[in-house]
């Protein structure tokens, strides 16, 4: 019996030794994994060259879905590519055509970049397309999460959460 208790105690100790030596490897390798993204999301915001694709968005009239599909934001030094859902209602749309929504590209005529009070970089965007006028802000997170709020001119307004891709 005293030998079975020490044998229990012996391999506690070394599962815990082990879990230890495992969870500081984890550590260093989650640090580095971090400081590489960092340096890419910095690299991404200042070259204006990224995809960002979308997992969740946020509607005016109609709640928060999950995004299923491969939507996605490009920014490519002066051009934005936009192929993004939408729902919600238009306003004033082209008599006659059928509405792209959110599917565009287009040259930004009104770029405004800033760093908000929690780190994350404030892209602010304005952009047309053939049926609307847009503005764009996308919020640049250090770990790579983005904030995508689009306010078109004519149409309910919609948010997006996603993540860069390197």
């Amino acid at each position: 019996m005293m030998k079975r208790s020490i044998k229990l105690l012996f391999t506690g100790v070394l599962a815990a030794l082990l879990m230890t030596i495992v969870g500081c490897s984890t550590l260093e390798e989650r640090q580095e994994r971090q400081r590489v993204t960092h340096q890419l999301v910095e690299q991404a915001i200042s070259q204006r060259r990224m995809t960002i694709e979308v997992d969740h968005m946020q509607t005016q009239r109609y709640g928060n879905h999950r995004v299923t599909s491969d939507f996605c934001l490009k920014l490519r030094g002066d051009t934005l590519e936009s192929y993004l859902p939408f729902f919600g209602q238009a306003y004033a749309l082209p008599y006659g055509s059928p509405s792209q929504g959110l599917n565009f590209t287009s040259p930004i005529y009104g770029f405004r970049q800033s760093t908000t009070s929690n780190g994350a970089t404030c892209m602010e965007m304005d952009v047309r397309s053939n049926e609307d006028r847009f503005y764009y802000r996308v919020d640049i997170y250090p770990n790579g999460k983005a904030y995508i709020f689009v306010r078109p001119q004519e149409r309910d307004f919609v948010s997006f959460d996603g993540e860069l891709v390197f």
